[in-house]
């Protein structure tokens, strides 16, 4: 089983209707056929988090963020996604944010499309 960081902006495109196909391949990643309003995104999201196969971490390992952040990483939450990834030797990143994915290629870290 691949191992994947989730993005939040994958979560949200999963939850809210705005890119359609970004909305499929997040409901591919999730495996889930959720029709959830806005108003439930919280309650569903602790769904999703203790569904069987899904991991949540506690530990951020900071040390590896500051090294990332601000060069060559100049947002604090992609320098969190590649610290998480990296540390943990997840076998890939879900976003939907280009320039993150390109930038995780450069480091050395596989997007999961």
């Amino acid at each position: 089983m691949r191992t994947v960081v989730v993005d939040a902006n994958v979560l949200v495109s999963f939850f809210v209707d705005r890119i359609a196909r970004q909305r499929d391949a997040a409901d591919e990643l999730l495996q889930s056929q959720y029709g959830i309003a806005g108003e439930r995104l919280a309650s569903v999201i602790r769904d999703v988090v203790t569904t069987p196969g899904v991991q949540t971490i506690d530990t951020c390992p900071w040390r590896r963020v500051f090294e990332l952040w601000a060069n060559p990483l100049a947002a604090l939450a992609d320098a969190s996604i590649i610290a998480v990834a990296t540390t943990h030797r997840y076998d890939a990143i879900a976003t939907f944010d280009q320039k993150l994915a390109k930038r995780a290629k450069d480091l050395g870290v596989t997007s999961y499309w």
